[in-house]
């Protein structure tokens, strides 16, 4: 009888054991890695004063307005003028998200969010 000890096995068997996973699994791999991205930083924006209540808004809901703010181009951004710290929070969770985006989508993001919090 052979026993194979796991330090035998090669790189490329693990990667072999990755390709074998179906499509719908990796992406609930990726969705789960996102929502935890997100709630990371809704930990870090409730200490912030305007987003005070931010843990009342469902991660999915962010993740989905993320993914879709093509189509919030001409929302009313006037409520929120986010601090810096504000500012870059969004902006360091975009980037570990690895979404695209430039600073009117930051703003926009932050005014959906602040949105869905007071009206």
């Amino acid at each position: 009888m052979n026993i194979i000890d796991d330090n035998e096995i090669s790189d490329n068997e693990d990667l072999n054991d990755y390709a074998d996973i179906p499509t719908d699994i990796l992406e609930e791999i990726e969705y789960n890695r996102q929502i935890n991205i997100i709630l990371y930083y809704k930990n870090l924006l409730l200490k912030e004063p305007e987003f005070i209540g931010i843990n009342n808004i469902n991660s999915g809901f962010i993740l989905e307005k993320i993914n879709n703010l093509h189509n919030f181009k001409n929302i009313n951004c006037n409520k929120l003028i986010l601090t810096n710290q504000q500012y870059n929070l969004f902006k360091n969770m975009f980037d570990e998200l690895q979404f695209s985006y430039d600073e009117n989508s930051i703003i926009i993001l932050a005014n959906i969010i602040y949105n869905r919090l007071y009206i």
